[in-house]
């Protein structure tokens, strides 16, 4: 493919570019009282540059990761230098080729579901190559490579191998059928890693599935339902999964309504083991119809749904919604666990929106809830496992020119296993546009009072634009660890105890 794009002159006559961008991290850790050892007293280097290019029609991305480690714990830390993505794209009519690292995602995600998650570092790609083709109202596209993903693990900082899983997949998408567009796919993936060294055959999925949108219905309705039929052959056993998300938007006016439902029939994409995490890599997504922050206890069997109702005020600089869902996750087992979460807040931008006010607050309950009464530990009536009540702040008040207060708080009362215990984060900081911030941070964390575990955290936070093309963030004190989540990926970061600089570099090279 690349080979096919280079040999392309007139294209890459034309003027060429290149972009750069380059983020540093510095950061020394010191004793963070959780009582482990093998991750205190020690620092790291890490430095990810980005090289992003154009000539004619032919675009290319590369990215070079290097980790320095000073005073490794364990020997999970690992000095490391490589070239991690290196991608071609060329368009030839209405195909393009994409030679090298890319990502794919298949409809909502529940198929197939390879990108970046910055905020806890999951980058799982493929490398190898993809052939699309769009022209008026369809779309198709075949794929094939091997899962590369990236050998730092942000959180721990521990190093771990690309897993080469091999994936193969096509898709094909029609619109404008009536109001209708409908689309259809299919995906392979081959588990390189055997856990059994007589397995006569690897562990492998396959997975066909379609999705029906509707738009556009009387003005005010769309609708969008998925359905995914999954075979899985592990360890030369051979099961079904099922899995189907339907979504219906309503807009009427000044209301909005949301409805969503979802079914997971054991359903999971799984491959090799990833080192740093003690567990598999996942290669799908599947919508939790939680807060895009909350904890899942589930991603792979699960039934249940969400209602959103939201109403728009003074011409839109007010808005009021309201969430509820209630899902299980294990149904039909001994393991149930029903949940039920209920929320709702406002956003308010106010002095010609250089002001906002973002609220939101809600009650959470899951109970274990087996389905008969011979399972072990069934109790007449649901025994609650876990709740919490929270509340969320992001308050902006613009003060004079470009300076304003910036307050942000996030707040938990929790109960697990019928122990109270509270957790959150408050930063208070000023913000001065096109320059920078100044915040302190206050964290937390209640649940282990054991003797010499922090239990209360402290931080100062800077950032500064020093010019156009150089932006710099410092943290010094302590900060709270703890279960983080990003549309149902979750990841227990460890408490933070030093310093930490972060300088981020960009260039542009003529074009």
């Amino acid at each position: 493919m690349l080979a096919a794009a280079l040999a392309a002159p007139p294209a890459l006559a034309r003027d060429a570019s290149v972009r750069l961008n380059d983020a540093l991290r510095l950061e020394w850790r010191g004793d963070n009282a959780n009582r482990r050892t093998d991750d205190d007293d020690y620092g790291v280097v890490v430095n990810k540059l980005d090289v992003a290019g154009s000539a004619g029609d032919l675009t290319a991305e590369a990215r070079v990761d290097a980790v320095e480690v000073v005073g490794a714990p364990t020997d999970d830390f690992q000095d490391d230098a490589r070239l991690e993505r290196l991608t071609a794209r060329y368009p030839l009519g209405d195909l393009t080729l994409t030679a090298g690292d890319f990502y794919r995602q298949i409809g909502r995600g529940i198929a197939l579901s390879l990108r970046k998650v910055d905020d806890l570092g999951v980058d799982v790609g493929l490398r190898g190559g993809r052939l699309e083709y769009a022209t008026g109202d369809a779309q198709v596209d075949a794929f094939v490579g091997r899962t590369n993903s990236v050998n730092l693990d942000p959180v721990s900082q521990h190093f771990t191998a690309d897993p080469e899983d091999v994936v193969v997949g096509a898709s094909a998408r029609v619109a404008r059928l009536g109001p209708a567009a409908v689309s259809a796919w299919a995906v392979q993936i081959t588990n390189e890693h055997r856990p059994v060294s007589d397995q006569e055959f690897p562990d492998r999925s396959n997975t066909v599935g379609g999705a029906l949108e509707l738009t556009d219905l009387l003005e005010a309705v769309t609708v969008y339902a998925e359905y995914d039929l999954q075979q899985v052959r592990d360890t030369d056993a051979v099961n079904t999964a099922q899995a189907a998300y339907a979504s219906l938007d309503v807009y009427l006016g000044d209301w909005s309504v949301l409805a969503e439902g979802l079914w997971l029939d054991d359903f999971r994409q799984q491959g090799s083991p990833n080192a740093a995490l003690d567990t598999d890599f996942d290669y799908n997504q599947p919508p939790t119809l939680e807060r895009i922050d909350q904890e899942v206890l589930n991603t792979t069997h699960a039934l249940g749904g969400r209602l959103r109702i939201e109403r728009s005020l003074l011409d839109g600089d007010l808005v009021a919604h309201a969430n509820g869902l209630f899902k299980h996750t294990d149904p039909g087992t001994c393991t149930r666990v029903a949940q039920v979460h209920g929320f709702a807040g406002v956003e308010w931008l106010f002095q010609g929106g250089s002001s906002r006010l973002n609220a939101s607050g809600g009650y959470r309950d899951e109970r274990a809830d087996p389905v008969a009464s011979d399972c072990v530990g069934a109790v007449p009536e649901a025994r609650r496992i876990k709740s919490m009540a929270h509340g969320e702040l992001d308050y902006v008040q613009h003060l004079t020119g470009r300076w304003s207060l910036h307050l942000t708080s996030l707040n938990e009362a929790r109960t697990l296993d019928d122990a109270d215990y509270l957790r959150g984060s408050t930063l208070v900081g000023v913000d001065v546009a096109q320059t920078g911030a100044l915040s302190f941070e206050y964290g937390f964390d209640t649940q282990n009072q054991a003797p010499g575990v922090r239990n209360h955290f402290f931080a100062g936070i800077a950032a500064w634009h020093a010019q156009s093309w150089l932006q710099a963030r410092a943290v010094i004190g302590t900060q709270r660890g703890g279960i983080k989540c990003v549309a149902g990926i979750c990841r227990d970061f460890p408490e933070f105890a030093g310093a930490r600089l972060e300088l981020i570099g960009r260039h542009d090279l003529g074009g």
